[in-house]
């Protein structure tokens, strides 16, 4: 959220702590050769430093990722019994047994495509990977039919080579997860599975619980469909890869997700993309997170509790079900910084231009549970009021904001919008609701915003321009820094600040002259203003707003309509 009140400012101090591990653990080992090859569909990865637009499904999954068939009587069988075993052959190998302090380490050829099955294993490594691929050009981990299996750590990493292990699963190369089986992570340090290349889930059970990471894939995390429940201390889905823009991507394209994070339930350098799956989030900081673009075409997304619902640079919504609960913004779009100056209509307003910093520039979370915003200023208080007026100034005594209040207090982000098409978005923001740092574009869908319910946020807040054309778009909140679409809007939009304040559960019903209802709507929280647009809304024609004992008629002269001339 930008920041509109000059006097709030946020100090955030970063403690950093490095640790050294120089000792190394050894255990007894076993070295597995297999000459059976496997058939595989390879795959090829672009190195390229050209930043991805939206991704392409069908091109992200192999065959080979799909496939939890393996063929017993061509494969090794291996008894776990406490001994560290090493692959070092292309194969299909079937794991069973335990490991009370070891692990199973894959260090192949650069051309070998190694399958493990996993079924019911126990392997802990107290300060390592239980499972380490050191090298290979592919892993697939396939989980037996029925089969329960469990990996963990016990005690901070030990470096055992040159590599940086840092999860209880650890690949230097391709990795892939699916099968019909349960895999438990228990990582009491570091990342539940890490890969340095891809990181892949097409099928499958996972209980994942993680000190940092839960999933981590510095080139990308897919997930085409499993049933995944994640607790991390850190983010539950974590991609992010600085030498190549393209890639620390997250796709997920079906699938049951249940995310809890201390940080970020989904967090990407570069793109998240969303097309199909169940997602249940809550999450101390954001609920999904891209420093690029945001894109969710399907699938149902429920944010329970966030600091910020959805952000992104770029974001875009095409289909899907979203709901979204935040202390702070809903929905946000802004860049890591700004690049073009927006002047004040009224030169005599003047502001900080404080832009809201990327995810790479932001303060690390503090290590207790308690997150503090991420847009340099204080979060607003628990019961979503904003503090008093000692430390903010005061709106005007007719509760009217001056024309154009925010043209001029901040800036511009070129690259920063948010681009509504379809879908159906529900919002319950402390912060404002729906916000870029950029344009906003409504062509389509249903959004309902609920909040704020302090006056120094608003339901749609922009500092660039806002338009709608098609599609219904309701608010219900503070009217205090109230914003309505622009006038280059093609469809009507009503922004209505009431005489006084009503509680959550006050039914608004919007009528035309010929006295039909054409929209109905019960707000989620305590409201005295409204911005009602949908296609039923006309210039040339008059509408009457009832909420609760109120009843304010309203004649649309053009598109747009506003009690408070803030609307660009």
């Amino acid at each position: 959220m930008k920041r509109k009140l000059a006097t709030l400012i946020l100090t955030a101090v970063l403690a950093m702590n490095t640790i050294a591990c120089s000792a190394t653990a050894k255990t007894s080992s076993t070295t597995v050769t297999n000459t059976t090859t496997s058939q595989t569909t390879s795959q090829t990865t672009s190195n390229n430093s050209t930043a991805i637009d939206a991704l392409d499904s069908a091109n992200l999954f192999s065959k080979k990722d799909k496939e939890i068939e393996y063929d017993e009587k061509t494969s090794k069988t291996i008894k776990l019994n406490n001994e560290s075993i090493t692959i070092s052959e292309e194969g299909t190998y079937i794991f069973s047994g335990t490991i009370t302090n070891g692990q199973v380490i894959v260090d192949a050829p650069k051309e070998a495509k190694i399958t493990l099955v996993l079924d019911s294993v126990s392997i802990n490594n107290d300060t390592s990977a239980a499972i380490y691929v050191k090298q290979a050009d592919k892993v697939f981990i396939t989980l037996a039919k029925n089969s329960i299996n469990t990996l963990s750590n016990k005690s901070e990493f030990i470096a055992i080579d040159d590599n940086n292990i840092d999860g209880v699963i650890f690949s230097k190369d391709d990795l892939t997860l699916n099968g019909q089986g349960k895999l438990i992570i228990n990582a009491n340090y570091g990342n539940g599975i890490v890969s340095k290349d891809d990181l892949i889930i097409t099928s499958g059970d996972y209980e994942i619980t993680a000190a940092n990471h839960g999933l981590q894939g510095k080139d990308n995390v897919k997930i085409s469909d499993g049933n995944i429940t994640i607790k991390a201390t850190k983010d539950a889905i974590h991609s992010e890869n600085s030498d190549d823009t393209s890639l620390g991507y997250v796709y997920i394209g079906g699938g049951n997700l249940n995310l809890t994070s201390s940080s970020d339930a989904i967090d990407s350098s570069s793109i998240v993309q969303i097309d199909n799956g169940t997602i249940n989030i809550t999450a101390d900081d954001d609920g999904i997170h891209s420093d690029g673009r945001l894109i969710i075409n399907g699938g149902k997304i429920n944010i329970l509790q966030s600091n910020e619902g959805l952000e992104g640079e770029k974001v875009d919504i095409t289909g899907g079900e979203i709901n979204v609960i935040s202390k702070d913004d809903g929905l946000n779009a802004t860049s890591g910084s700004s690049t073009t100056n927006t002047q004040a209509q009224d030169n005599s307003q003047s502001s900080e231009n404080t832009q809201k910093q990327s995810k790479k520039e932001r303060p690390t979370p503090p290590q207790g549970g308690q997150m503090l915003n991420s847009s340099n200023r204080p979060k607003p208080p628990q019961d979503g009021q904003m503090p008093n007026s000692s430390n903010r100034p005061e709106p005007p005594q007719d509760g009217q904001m001056p024309p154009h209040m925010g043209g001029g207090m901040d800036e511009v982000q070129e690259n920063a919008y948010i681009n509504i098409t379809g879908g159906t978005i529900t919002i319950k923001a402390g912060g404002d609701g729906v916000d870029s740092n950029g344009n906003i574009t409504v062509s389509g869908g249903t959004t309902y915003v609920y909040g704020p319910t302090n006056d120094g946020n608003g339901s749609l807040d922009y500092n660039g321009a806002a338009t709608i054309s098609s599609g219904t778009f309701i608010t219900a909140g503070s009217s205090g820094m109230a914003q309505n679409f622009g006038n280059d809007s093609t469809q009507g939009s009503i922004l209505l600040n009431l005489s006084s304040s009503k509680n959550e559960g006050t039914k608004v019903t919007v009528t035309n002259s010929s006295g039909k209802a054409i929209l109905t709507f019960t707000p989620q929280t305590k409201y005295n203003s409204l911005l009602i647009s949908s296609p039923d809304i006309k210039q040339g024609e008059q509408y009457t707003i009832t909420a609760g004992d109120e009843t304010q008629t309203v004649e649309m002269t053009s598109n747009i309509y506003s009690s408070n001339e803030r609307h660009r």
